[in-house]
């Protein structure tokens, strides 16, 4: 009896389909089915579908032929590997296995057979998302993620509301703000928004973030999303992304932090100073947690890290001062260079107050761009 034939398709079309929904698959979860991918003939196309109930990725591509109409769920490293490892020209056949529960993959000589659940298991958070809708440059969004990013505490159990990344219309609805926030400090980038946007600020998950990043930061053509009480739909040509949100309010005055009146204005070189600072971290017993002493000089900035065991590094930063000298104030210097790091200008502006609050930097162009740094003890040589 000839084995009955679930699907054919090339793995050039089959591999990006999984790669994208691997991306939601929960391959840790002790549950198999998260672990899982649904794989779902439709119309001469196939759909890869992944997710852990709290974001799902759905993928489109291809079959070699029409009329299929199967529907396989299958682990989802193993697939992966599988399809990996095939040649690239490969045409790869789905079989029924020869006993109930197993599948059977062909391609180039090769030959496996694999477990395959039920899909009336496979979970599934909805396709329906109805709210708010709209258009962004996917690069645009991609890049504003990687730079608010590092100053998100996902150690906060508390403040859940700070887990994420808020993003919320401008007050014309013509941009998109986004922010994160923490006991360390503030970023906020705004990105244009291809009409007018109008709904209640969000909190996407890190997760879902870094989902948005890899699939869609080199993609060309527009994100859609569309924005609900307590899901966003992100869709991207064959690909879309439905995702639960952080439940909570992002604090609405965050700018507030920002302080009115400083009393020094400092104009520095990215490179230099972040040069400066690596080379006095290279003693610290902790850099993610130490503090690193920065003290405003008439024509540098002089910068220190002190270890728990007394070591030291002392180095220096050339900057332009507006302002008087002598102010000293300590910072994490992880999360510094950070910031630093987010800076898409050679230069930045960086304006210091009082000794408590936070330093702000800002570019050297017109981007709507700004980011704080939270003040902390920092120990001096002389302590």
């Amino acid at each position: 009896m000839a084995e009955k034939v679930l699907l054919r398709i090339h793995r050039s079309q089959l591999l990006p389909a999984i790669e994208a929904a691997f991306e939601a698959a929960d391959t840790r979860s002790k549950i198999p089915i998260l672990g899982s991918l649904l794989l779902r003939c439709h119309g001469g196309r196939l759909s890869v579908r992944g997710t852990n109930l709290d974001i799902e990725i759905e993928a489109v591509c291809d079959l070699l032929d029409d009329g299929y109409d199967a529907v396989i769920t299958v682990a989802a490293a193993r697939l992966r590997e599988i399809i990996k490892a095939l040649p690239e020209h490969a045409e790869i056949s789905f079989f029924e296995g020869r006993h109930e529960g197993q599948i059977k993959l062909t391609a180039a000589g090769s030959q496996f057979t694999v477990f395959s659940l039920p899909e009336k298991e496979y979970p599934s958070l909805g396709t329906d998302v109805a709210g708010s809708a709209f258009s962004v440059d996917p690069q645009a969004l991609s890049d504003a993620f990687r730079k608010v990013t590092y100053v998100v505490d996902t150690h906060d159990d508390v403040r859940i509301y700070l887990s994420g990344i808020h993003i919320h219309p401008s007050e014309d609805g013509r941009k998109l703000c986004v922010v994160a926030g923490s006991n360390r400090g503030l970023a906020a980038v705004k990105i244009e928004s291809k009409s007018t946007v109008d709904f209640p600020g969000i909190i996407l998950s890190l997760e879902t973030a870094g989902a948005i990043k890899k699939l869609f930061a080199e993609v060309k053509e527009p994100l859609n999303l569309t924005i609900s009480d307590i899901k966003i739909k992100v869709q991207c040509g064959d690909v879309t992304i439905i995702s639960r949100l952080i439940e909570g309010i992002f604090p609405r005055e965050y700018a507030r932090l920002i302080p009115a009146e400083p009393t020094r204005k400092i104009l520095a070189s990215v490179d230099v100073l972040q040069a400066a600072i690596r080379r006095a971290s290279l003693v610290a017993s902790d850099f993610t947690k130490e503090g690193m002493l920065l003290t405003v000089e008439d024509d540098r900035l002089r910068v220190e890290v002190v270890n728990k065991q007394g070591e030291s590094a002392i180095d220096y930063a050339p900057v332009e001062l507006d302002g008087e000298a002598g102010l000293s104030m300590g910072f994490n210097a992880k999360t510094f260079l950070g910031t630093l790091g987010s800076i898409a200008t050679q230069d930045v502006r960086m304006e210091f107050a009082e000794r408590t609050q936070p330093i702000v930097f800002r570019l050297t162009d017109d981007r709507e761009e700004f980011f704080c740094l939270s003040p902390m003890h920092a120990r001096s040589a002389e302590d």
